[in-house]
C-alpha cells in the first residue's frame, strides 16, 4: 500500500523557487473559485445553476386566457380564469372561443358586474367601466356557460344599430329611435315581428316629455315581447307611409337571440 506523503517526508526535497511561484499562482485562482462557488451555493445559487437551460414559463398573449377554462357540471356551468388583458373585442372573441355566454368581473369597489357575450354596448357598459383599463390588464373572471343569463328587458337606441342582443323568453325589448312625425316620416317594422318577437306597443314621446324611457325627447318607442326561442332579424325603416316604393331614409337592424 502506498501511503500519502506528509510534510516530514518532503522536508528534505529541495523545491525550485520557480516551481514554488508556479504552484502559488495555480492555487490562488483555484482557491478563489472554490470560495465563490461556496458563497453562490449558500445564497441559493445552486438551484439557479440547476435550472440553467430550463425555459421560463410563457404567458399567453393579450386577448387570451392564461389556461383553458374548466367548466363545472350543471346548468349553468362556471369556470374561473385569468384573462391576459386586451380590448373588449378581444375579450368577446376569447369568450366565444370557449363557448361562454358571459363573464363576471369584480370592480375595485368589490361589486360584481356581468359582461354578456354579444350584449349591446349599454348593457355591458357597467362591466367595461368597472374593470381597470377596460380589460387591458390581467383580470380574474368567472365565466358562465349556458343558463338563463339573458336579461328580462333590453333597451336599444340608434347607437345599437347592427348589434346582436340576447333576451330571455318572455322578456321585453324596447327600441327608442329619434323621430319627427311633423315631416310625415315615422318608423315602420319592416321585418322581425312574428313568431319570435311580438309587437306590443308603439308610442311617440314628444319633445319636453319626462317619460322615463331610453332616448331623448322626440322619439318613437317600440315595445316587443320575446314569445318563442329562436333567432330573428328585427328591421325598422324610417319612411313615409303614404309614399310606397320610396326607399327609407334610415334603417335600424338588430339580430335578436331568444332563449
Amino acid at each position: 500500500m502506498i501511503e500519502p506523503a506528509n510534510d516530514e517526508d518532503c522536508a528534505g526535497i529541495p523545491i525550485d523557487p520557480k516551481d514554488e511561484d508556479q504552484m502559488t499562482m495555480t492555487w490562488r485562482p483555484a482557491r478563489t473559485f472554490v470560495l465563490l462557488l461556496g458563497a453562490l451555493l449558500a445564497l441559493g445559487g445552486g438551484s439557479a445553476l440547476a435550472q440553467t437551460g430550463t425555459p421560463a414559463p410563457t404567458v399567453p398573449p393579450a386577448g387570451a386566457f392564461v389556461s383553458p377554462p374548466v367548466f363545472s357540471s350543471g346548468e349553468p356551468s362556471f369556470a374561473f380564469v385569468v384573462f391576459t388583458g386586451g380590448t373588449v373585442a378581444q375579450l368577446e372573441g376569447a369568450l366565444r372561443s370557449v363557448g361562454a355566454t358571459g363573464a363576471w368581473a369584480q370592480s375595485a369597489s368589490g361589486a360584481f358586474v356581468l359582461y354578456i357575450v354579444s350584449g349591446p354596448a349599454f348593457v355591458n357598459a357597467p362591466a367595461v367601466a368597472a374593470v381597470p383599463g377596460n380589460f387591458e390588464r390581467m383580470t380574474a373572471l368567472t365565466l358562465v356557460k349556458g343558463g338563463d343569463d339573458r336579461p328580462d328587458e333590453i333597451q336599444l337606441t340608434q347607437a345599437d344599430n347592427g348589434a346582436t342582443v340576447r333576451l330571455a323568453q318572455g322578456g321585453t325589448l324596447l327600441v327608442a329611435l329619434p323621430s319627427n312625425p311633423s315631416t310625415g316620416y315615422r318608423w315602420w317594422v319592416a321585418e322581425g315581428s312574428g313568431a319570435a318577437l311580438e309587437l306590443i306597443d308603439v308610442r311617440y314621446v314628444p319633445p319636453g316629455s319626462t317619460m322615463p324611457v331610453v332616448g331623448a325627447a322626440g322619439t318613437e318607442v317600440f315595445r316587443f315581447r320575446a314569445v318563442a326561442p329562436g333567432v330573428t332579424s328585427l328591421v325598422l325603416d324610417y319612411a313615409r307611409g303614404f309614399e310606397p316604393g320610396v326607399p327609407a331614409t334610415s334603417t335600424f337592424t338588430v339580430s335578436v337571440h331568444i332563449r
